[in-house]
């Protein structure tokens, strides 16, 4: 998990704690303290649907990293199999020319 998103959590526990404290202390209507616990966990859910979109964005860059990398990958690795290729095919001419002339060459 990311240090900043751990802070984050541990601040939000941080605040629940505090109001836990306070309301524990003093004395409140409970539908105020519904109300209260109603807000502390949309303010929560925001918060989380915020992070989530944040490592929603990073993950799809990384895979869009990803797959400019593979594509690059691929398309080296083709040059490289058509060059080994050209080259074989040029090495095994030459021996083939080789061959025949030293077949055809006076044996001292």
């Amino acid at each position: 998990m990311d240090v900043r998103i751990w802070k984050e959590v541990m601040n939000q526990l941080g605040v629940c704690f505090v109001v836990q404290v306070h309301l524990s202390d003093s004395f409140m209507d409970k539908s105020e303290l519904q109300k209260l616990k109603a807000e502390l966990e949309l303010r929560a859910q925001r918060e989380l649907d915020s992070k989530l979109e944040e490592v929603n964005v990073y993950l799809m860059e990384q895979a869009r990293a990803r797959e400019r990398l593979d594509r690059v990958r691929d398309a080296n690795e083709a040059e490289l199999r058509k060059e080994f290729d050209k080259m074989r095919n040029e090495l095994l001419v030459s021996r083939c020319y080789a061959n025949v002339f030293t077949r055809d060459a006076p044996i001292v």
